[in-house]
């Protein structure tokens, strides 16, 4: 049975970092260039005015009146709502929703320490520290402030590390303590 807030419910889907995408926003800056032309082509792809097409198919734009002139999005081709991104899925672009994707953070459950690793690696990733870093060997570890970095990112950074590694050192010791439980 499938347990909802767990993450668990969401294993059937796919991830949206396995899928390329195209932005709507991209598109925005090329339907300028068309001017008086019927079309602009671009690799594949033709551009018009009010959609965007190829031998799979057409997807069309909305156009959304913003402050200052206009926002350009998708209109999904399967369940017609917008949305700035589409996702290549079985040979042609849909919403996330009809491809059935999701992020990483809802496929995960929150209670092993895999998400607190991963949020391990991305905070060294952004401190340019993971080169440098075996997480196993200091629970308090603090890598040198990146060049250009502002002093008060850096701070709220090192925070989130000392959290993660916190919550990480703590399901570790929950595992081995679960693994001596079994053995004696």
């Amino acid at each position: 049975m499938a347990r909802y807030g767990k993450g668990s419910h969401n294993k059937t889907h796919g991830r949206i970092e396995k899928h390329s995408r195209i932005d709507s926003f991209f598109f925005r800056n090329l339907l300028p260039m068309i001017g008086s032309k019927e079309f602009l082509k671009c690799g594949k792809i033709n551009l018009y005015r009010e959609y965007i097409e190829n031998e799979n198919g057409t997807i069309l734009f909305a156009r959304v009146p913003h402050e200052f002139g206009e926002r350009v999005y998708f209109e999904c081709p399967y369940c017609y709502h917008r949305f700035r991104y589409l996702y290549w899925h079985d040979d042609w672009y849909k919403c996330r929703f009809c491809a059935k994707l999701n992020y990483r953070s809802q496929q995960e459950t929150k209670s092993n320490g895999d998400l607190s690793l991963y949020r391990i690696f991305k905070i060294l990733e952004k401190l340019n520290a993971e080169d440098t870093y075996c997480w196993i060997d200091s629970a308090h570890y603090i890598p040198e402030r990146p060049r250009y970095m502002h002093e008060k990112t850096y701070i709220r950074l090192i925070r989130k590390l000392h959290r993660e590694q916190e919550i990480y050192s703590l399901h570790l010791m929950g595992m081995l303590r679960d693994v001596t439980s079994l053995i004696s």
